[in-house]
């Protein structure tokens, strides 16, 4: 068994960090793009605004970065959760 999980514990963990890097990226660039096209900081944009908020693409920006904020949230969790246990197995266990 223990064999079995190391060779595939390095796919989980390069499948995941790869998963939230490309998460991270997903929402940078999804920021940078819905400030750009669908709220553009001008009068025109301030004026087209409720038009090019409801487009399909400044919907699905809005969901990337809405997402991406949950998934970036969840993968702090787990690394603190990580890291909290890597430094709990330093301390002396009380039974």
């Amino acid at each position: 068994m223990a064999d079995t999980v190391k060779k595939v514990l390095p796919f989980f963990f390069n499948y995941f960090t790869g998963a939230y890097f490309l998460w991270v990226l997903l929402h940078y660039a999804s920021a940078h793009l819905y400030t750009s096209y669908c709220a553009n900081w001008s009068i025109l944009g301030f004026l087209f605004f409720p038009i090019t908020a409801i487009t399909p693409w400044c919907k699905t920006l809005s969901w990337i970065i809405q997402k991406g904020t949950v998934i970036l949230n969840d993968g702090y969790t787990i690394l603190g959760t990580y890291f909290t246990l890597k430094i709990a197995n330093y301390f002396p266990n009380p039974t």
